[in-house]
């Protein structure tokens, strides 16, 4: 079966990601005239095979703790951190899970830019994008993205900005956090396998061509 851009791209929207920017596909090719999805793994081979085994233990890592730090802000009902908030009149408890979350959007970015190969820097686009498609209900609570894609918190702005603001941004109302989470997911599963298939001595393109001809590549599934 050829994996097709359509294929991943119908794949993508039924898990509600954004894919205006980039494919797999695009990635996978080398932005090549070639369409072959094998074609695109031996290009990378080189680049993921000087990925060390403690570059992908890191990313999967930090990939877990974006994970779980997402889905904080998805928790609904009489329990949430919103609900609290709006019955104490405090958004302190969310100020500081926003910190935590930025902070650790921003570490699994820096570590997926170094661990490199094609489906780390494709999750790495898709968090930014992510970002940059929530822009505007992030910068008014006071979280920005920077031209080098870190995200920045303004503690005064974000301490002002009020719990339906914040809610607006981050909460279930509003799926940034809910993508977030899947996508860090996604990352993390990417990273366990390449740390494995360092540790058997295969990169993580073999295990990949491996899932492609064996007919059970799916990106989403």
């Amino acid at each position: 079966m050829r994996v097709t851009t359509q294929m991943i791209e119908n794949s993508a929207k039924r898990a509600g990601i954004p894919m205006n920017r980039v494919s797999l596909l695009d990635y996978m090719n080398g932005n090549s005239n070639s369409s072959s999805l094998l074609d695109g793994i031996g290009k990378s081979s080189s680049k993921n095979n000087t990925v060390t085994k403690t570059g992908y233990e890191k990313l999967e890592k930090e990939a877990e703790e974006l994970k779980k730090h997402a889905e904080k802000f998805t928790e609904d009902g009489e329990g949430s951190m919103f609900a609290k908030a709006k019955e104490s009149g405090s958004t302190e408890e969310i100020e500081k899970a926003v910190k935590e979350l930025v902070e650790s959007y921003n570490d699994t970015a820096a570590a997926a830019a170094k661990a490199g190969g094609v489906l780390n820097e494709f999750y790495l686009q898709n968090i930014r994008d992510l970002a940059g498609g929530n822009k505007e209900a992030l910068s008014a609570v006071g979280v920005t993205v920077d031209k080098n894609g870190k995200l920045q918190v303004d503690a005064d702005k974000l301490k002002s900005a009020g719990v339906e603001n914040l809610e607006k941004a981050f909460g279930p109302g509003n799926d940034f956090t809910s993508k977030l989470a899947f996508l860090a997911s996604r990352i993390s599963q990417n990273a366990e396998a390449g740390a494995k298939s360092v540790a058997s001595n295969y990169s993580a393109n073999g295990n990949l061509y491996s899932n492609y001809a064996g007919h059970k590549y799916d990106i989403w599934g």
